[in-house]
């Protein structure tokens, strides 16, 4: 997750929404399914969480609107664990 997160600021304005969004939506979870003991396959449950939260436009800077996929972001997780 920190991986995908570093490659969205190295993406710079292109992925800065989705940077946002997901360094939240992470942060909202964290204790949820990160922090201290937790169950086997916590991670994957994370990973269901957000294939199941549906896309939501967030206004940038200046008032333009943007589309946040959290399919894509899922995806983006996927690839960096198979590396």
């Amino acid at each position: 997750i920190h991986r995908v997160l570093r490659d969205y600021v190295d993406a710079g304005k292109e992925r800065e929404v989705s940077f946002r969004w997901f360094r939240d939506y992470y942060t909202e979870r964290v204790s949820k399914f990160f922090d201290g003991e937790q169950e086997f396959g916590r991670a994957d449950d994370f990973l269901e969480e957000i294939l199941r939260t549906p896309p939501s436009i967030k206004a940038e800077k200046g008032g333009a609107m943007c589309l946040v996929d959290p399919l894509r972001v899922a995806e983006d997780i996927l690839a960096v664990r198979s590396e």
